[in-house]
């Protein structure tokens, strides 16, 4: 479950970080999914069978992913009931909040109909990647200040880390993790110790 006190994505032990581009909402100033339908449109089939979560990122709470794809059902042919889907984001399916470890995946989404780059705290079942992660819960961590040509003028990104309580930083390095302190989060080994203690093991 998210924690509803403190925003922060669960951690189930530990949390990962990882990059994401999305759209701005400037009136509201919200980071939107680049999955999203325009505003006053529904979203189209393809969109919704996209793995991300449509629509804006709430500012004070971690996103919840839920899979959008109609459950599986029997075929005449089949012998065996379909399996159940289980928890989100399932192994077999695409469902899950998508975020990446690899910059170049990033630089293909970083443009001007995206263009807000940041780290995101990704918790609860999270499944690797080769390039990346999927995630049951996620949250905006970090806001990017990169090159204004390839971006939003700084000001407004900082007014949006603002929103959602946040640093906006330049980007010092191409490894997710390294963001962990500026974003306030303590280090994986931390967070492990601390979820070993929570569960009543001991750290070695």
């Amino acid at each position: 479950m998210a924690d509803d006190v403190t925003g922060k994505a669960p951690a189930d032990p530990q949390t990962r970080l990882a990059f994401r581009t999305w759209m701005l909402d400037r009136e509201t100033l919200h980071v939107r999914s680049l999955n999203a339908p325009s505003s006053g449109r529904k979203a189209t089939w393809i969109a919704k069978a996209m793995a991300s979560p449509e629509g804006n990122w709430p500012h004070d709470t971690p996103l919840v992913a839920a899979c959008p794809l109609p459950p599986r059902r029997k075929n005449k042919d089949d012998e065996d009931d379909p399996p159940e889907h289980g928890v989100v984001p399932a192994k077999d399916c695409s469902c899950g909040i998508y975020a990446t470890t690899d910059l170049d995946i990033i630089n293909g989404y970083l443009r001007k109909t995206s263009p807000v780059l940041g780290v995101v705290e990704l918790g609860g079942r999270v499944i690797p990647a080769s390039q990346g992660y999927r995630a049951a819960y996620a949250r905006l961590a970090v806001i990017l200040l990169v090159d204004e040509a390839l971006t939003e003028p700084h000001r407004l990104l900082r007014k949006l880390a603002d929103a959602y309580k946040v640093p906006a930083v330049v980007p010092h390095s191409s490894d997710p993790e390294d963001y962990r302190e500026l974003a306030g989060l303590p280090t994986l080994a931390a967070e492990a110790e601390a979820w070993l203690r929570q569960v009543g093991g001991q750290p070695e």
